[in-house]
């Protein structure tokens, strides 16, 4: 059980994530949204208000991956969605992509990395 006492709970301190599921039976469908997501939406979204940093994670055969990306507030998260996903879709259409196969909007509660 977590205790409470240890979770941040200062407006100041806390950072948002959005968590993207992609997921296909084919793996080159999932490196190539993960390309498209290095390459269009990573740029894209640095520039939007709030932007923290990104990271993508991937299974070993690459039919799933997490795209998290980080953010200083909520409403600048929420402000942000609607146009990552647009330029997602915009991107994936060309190729026939249909690989997002969910999105959750997570605070985070705990961040330990060394500086």
């Amino acid at each position: 059980m977590i205790e409470h006492d240890l979770i941040r709970e200062t407006p100041d301190t806390r950072t948002w994530a959005r968590v993207t599921t992609l997921e296909s039976k084919e793996s080159g469908d999932v490196e190539t949204a993960l390309r498209l997501v290095v390459d269009q939406v990573v740029p894209m979204s640095r520039d939007a208000p709030g932007w923290k940093g990104a990271m993508a994670l991937a299974t070993q055969d690459r039919n799933r991956a997490l795209v998290i990306t980080l953010w200083d507030s909520v409403e600048n998260m929420h402000a942000s969605a609607r146009i990552i996903r647009q330029e997602l879709q915009g991107a994936s259409e060309g190729t026939g992509l249909s690989v997002i196969a969910g999105s959750e909007r997570l605070e985070i509660v705990l961040d330990e990395r060394p500086d």
